[in-house]
């Protein structure tokens, strides 16, 4: 039934003359460009290699002054004084990280997007009970990632190495989970899924984009097996940000996933074996190892239910339709700035 408030010789109101007319001037739909993803990936790469070395030089002029011809000689004994040091780690932490982030906040400050928007730093539209149980089961798909990957002979250096130094700072344990926590929690996140992630599900659609944006985060961590470790993970955070979304829950589970890591490797003893061969009596009586065995027992409970939940919940909460046609304007508005030179989408 017409609405009988509108009068249809009113030429305030458009008819349909008017809406073909309107529909002929909008910009005709291209998918947006996807090579600046790439070009944001190699500047962040480049950033974050410099950066690291930059502070590498800094930090142990910092903590063992001007570098002498026997500390260049024994670099391995030099950085592993520098590692030791609460403020050499923190800048050889803090400062490449800040780095790698930084391609992608600068290319993202200059999209016609809201930097908000362009990043997926939104609200999203899954309730919060669904950011709680996707964060619960990260941990749960680490564990399951790295269990099968260390069915493969060999060991990973660079997680050796690192839990060697953080069990090195175990009186700094809590701020040190809360930092390897927090910073790649937010500036991974913002490089591989905010920017990448988002870019590419645009241009290539969402299964290429995850696969290709969570490869790049496997990589990043360089040493083979950590990097097929953490794949999985990848994929999973991928899922996370785009069924969602909203980048922040990804960020979150990250951040849930980096805590649970730093704490369970500075509480794990060196030697396994040995502990194996000790009884229930002796376990009890070392704090070190009841913490570690609540960590693992309460990440278990937790984390296997809420891995299902996340699983149904990324099936069950659709993007609503209205929040997926401005999806398609926001790129439409996007493509209208192809030719502008200054903007970097």
């Amino acid at each position: 039934m017409s609405d009988p408030t509108l009068n249809p010789f009113d030429a305030s109101v458009p008819g349909p003359a008017d809406q073909r007319s309107a529909q002929a001037t909008m910009p005709p739909k291209t998918k947006p460009r996807a090579w600046t993803s790439f070009v944001v990936l190699v500047l962040s790469i480049g950033c974050w290699v410099g950066a690291s070395f930059a502070m590498m030089s800094l930090a142990v002029i910092v903590v063992h002054g001007v570098p002498t011809k026997e500390m260049i000689q024994d670099w391995g004994g030099t950085m592993k004084a520098v590692f030791q040091s609460r403020i050499g780690l923190l800048m050889l932490i803090v400062a490449p990280q800040a780095f790698l982030v930084l391609p992608a906040l600068c290319a993202a400050w200059l999209s016609p997007v809201p930097l908000k928007q362009r990043l997926g730093l939104v609200r999203g539209h899954w309730p919060l009970w669904v950011w709680a149980v996707a964060v619960l089961a990260t941990p749960v798909v680490g564990f399951i990632s790295s269990s099968l990957v260390n069915l493969l002979p060999g060991e990973s250096a660079s997680l050796e190495q690192m839990g060697e130094m953080f069990r090195q700072h175990r009186d700094f344990m809590i701020p040190l989970a809360m930092l390897i926590g927090l910073t790649p929690a937010f500036c991974e996140e913002i490089l591989f899924r905010g920017y990448i992630q988002t870019r590419l599900v645009k241009s290539w659609g969402p299964l290429v984009a995850i696969l290709v944006a969570s490869a790049a985060f496997a990589a990043a961590h360089l040493d083979f097996k950590h990097a097929l470790a953490v794949f999985p993970l990848g994929i999973y955070l991928g899922l996370v940000s785009w069924r969602s979304g909203s980048l922040l829950p990804a960020m979150a589970a990250h951040f849930f996933n980096n805590c649970l890591g730093v704490l369970l490797m500075v509480l794990a003893p060196e030697n396994l074996e040995q502990v194996q061969e000790m009884s229930p009596e002796e376990i009890a009586r070392d704090p070190s190892l009841v913490a570690l065995s609540l960590i693992i027992l309460g990440a278990g409970v937790c984390g296997l239910p809420s891995l299902l939940a996340s699983i149904w919940a990324m099936v069950a909460y659709r993007m609503p339709e209205s929040e997926a046609d401005s999806e398609v304007e926001a790129a439409a508005a996007m493509t209208s700035h192809q030719d502008h030179p200054t903007t970097l989408n």
